[in-house]
């Protein structure tokens, strides 16, 4: 059965327009992870900014410095989640944001646990951390689509494939 399904899927896997939409879904990844973390840097920014102004009234140091900090995890995890699922949604795939963010909060947790070990290390493990959870969390969730262009008797058709 499989190979008959394989047999079938030749022709289709052969056509120039489906060749030209799997490479360029080959450059998504480099894109997610560029875009996931300029996004989440300015989300960090943000974040950043809210938690300091959270704090105005508060004299001493450390709480607004806590607050700066919280507020930066928070909005890199959000930005970095909104930007992976902005650059990985394509005419070819989708995924979802929802999962996106679970998985950018889960890489926050794993970043946290891996960063306390080494505190000179905790931001890059952190950013890693964080822009590879939430490439998980969209990869997992991920529908593709192609749109094949056909020659049939009345012209020119389009055939839709769904891969889930």
């Amino acid at each position: 059965m499989r190979i008959f399904l394989l047999l079938l899927l030749i022709p289709i896997l052969t056509a120039p327009s489906i060749r030209a939409q799997v490479s360029a879904g080959d450059r998504r990844i480099p894109h997610q992870i560029l875009g996931g973390t300029v996004v989440g840097a300015f989300g960090g920014l943000v974040g950043g900014g809210v938690g300091s102004m959270l704090t105005l009234t508060d004299d001493t140091g450390w709480s607004r410095l806590a607050a700066v900090l919280g507020g930066s995890a928070i909005g890199f995890t959000l930005g970095n989640g909104a930007g992976v699922y902005h650059f990985g949604n394509t005419e070819v795939a989708k995924g979802s944001l929802a999962w996106t963010w679970a998985g950018s909060a889960s890489g926050l947790a794993l970043g946290l646990g891996l960063g306390s070990k080494s505190p000179d290390l905790l931001l890059p493990v952190l950013a890693s951390s964080i822009t590879l959870g939430s490439m998980v969390g969209y990869n997992l969730t991920r529908t593709s689509t192609l749109t094949v262009m056909r020659p049939s008797a009345s012209g020119m058709t389009f055939i839709r494939i769904d891969f889930n």
